[in-house]
């Protein structure tokens, strides 16, 4: 009895520094230090969280990004790649089709000396003059011909040269269109993201702000049965051991809890690939943490009725 006088005596007086002190000193094993533990983690996880949006250093992010930028690319080759080829043939066409310009023009200048000789002959016909100029009248039925097929090549080397501007201003407008749809879908990618991490950072400091107070109701709750205990008997005593294991059973149930969420957390993180995806994550995440929020107050309202 002497013993137990000399023990409970101790306790009381350490209880009452400890009071004096402004609460409870600090612990290095029991409740409070896991707690400090979950909120050790909890911070850690939301500052890989905010570091990934502001840096850029999010792996499926900067992934999604080499790959809008290969497409870009891709797409800019192939269509630079149509736009050589067909300068290439008109080049070819032009050129060759300039060659035989050349040629007309030589025999319009052919044409016109014949003109001139058949003026001159005009004037003093004979049999072989005559024959002379029946062929000179044949040749330039020849060459006026071939004027004709001139025109009708420059015509097309016109309709070609029309046709290359069109496909030209397509090409254009094509790779305007393309562009602009990367650079929306990029926009896109990045709104999807940073509204994602905004939800994860709220749901993150709610589920704080939950464990917190369910750790401050508990430690609470554990300082005041010690409390009883010193001024009780040794009955009493048994049954504050027994909720001290309740309690450390309950916050290990909280720690893995914490751990299911982080897990949720980081896959979020780690697997969106569109809007949609990234929507549906974030509601079962929200709809989770009002879960835990849920079971939460429940196990309050029973603890208090329980009291």
């Amino acid at each position: 009895m002497r013993i137990l006088a000399v023990i409970l005596f101790a306790t009381f007086c350490f209880l009452c520094i400890d009071f004096s002190k402004g609460g409870p000193a600090p612990r290095t094993t029991g409740p409070q230090i896991q707690i400090d533990q979950l909120r050790h983690r909890v911070q850690e996880l939301e500052a890989v969280a905010k570091t990934n949006v502001i840096t850029g250093n999010n792996p499926r992010a900067a992934q999604i990004e080499k790959k809008l930028t290969i497409l870009i690319s891709d797409k800019t080759e192939k269509l630079q790649g149509r736009v050589d080829a067909l300068n290439q043939v008109v080049t070819e066409t032009i050129g060759s089709k300039s060659k035989e310009s050349e040629q007309f023009i030589q025999f319009v200048e052919d044409l016109k000396i014949l003109q001139e000789r058949f003026t001159r002959l005009s004037k003093n016909l004979n049999p072989e003059e005559l024959d002379r100029v029946l062929t000179s009248f044949n040749l330039m039925k020849e060459i006026k011909d071939r004027k004709t097929y001139k025109d009708s090549v420059d015509f097309r080397l016109g309709s070609y040269k029309r046709n290359i501007t069109t496909i030209e201003r397509t090409l254009a407008k094509q790779i305007d269109t393309i562009e602009t749809a990367l650079a929306k879908q990029i926009d896109g990618v990045e709104t999807t993201l940073g509204k994602q991490i905004d939800g994860v950072d709220t749901a993150t400091e709610k589920q704080i702000d939950s464990i917190a107070s369910q750790a401050n109701m508990i430690n609470n709750w554990i300082l005041g049965i010690v409390a009883t205990v010193i001024f009780s008997a040794v009955s009493v005593a048994t049954g504050l051991i027994t909720i001290y294991r309740w309690a450390n059973t309950h916050i290990k149930t909280y720690t893995n809890n914490l751990d299911a969420v982080r897990l949720e957390i980081e896959t979020s993180l780690n697997d969106y690939t569109s809007k949609e995806i990234s929507e549906k994550i974030m509601n079962d995440l929200l709809i989770k943490v009002d879960e835990k929020i849920e079971e939460a107050k429940s196990d309050i309202r029973l603890r208090r009725w329980t009291e």
